[in-house]
């Protein structure tokens, strides 16, 4: 689930990329970088609610609710924790 969701949002990146070193881009090229975004910000739902459905068989719903809640945790603490570690140097 997790790299499926990455490779969707490493898409979006790039797409808005694009559209930031591209200056210029017609409307229309515009508008489909759009489209191509929000329908990729659709597949990210349609894996989350497959993988929770896919959860919730095993698992109870409370249980899921917290798991998000402690992945989400996780991924801040370890982002804490890389802002405040020194460089070294090569």
């Amino acid at each position: 689930m997790v790299k499926k969701i990455r490779d969707k949002e490493f898409q979006i990146r790039k797409n808005t990329k694009a559209v930031r070193d591209a200056k210029n881009l017609t409307n229309a090229q515009v508008l489909k970088v759009v489209e191509e975004t929000l329908d990729t910000e659709q597949q990210i739902l349609d894996i989350k609610k497959e993988y929770y459905h896919k959860l919730l068989a095993v698992i109870p719903s409370p249980k899921i609710l917290k798991l998000d809640w402690v992945e989400h945790k996780f991924h801040k603490q370890l982002l804490d924790k890389m802002r405040n570690c020194p460089v070294s140097p090569k």
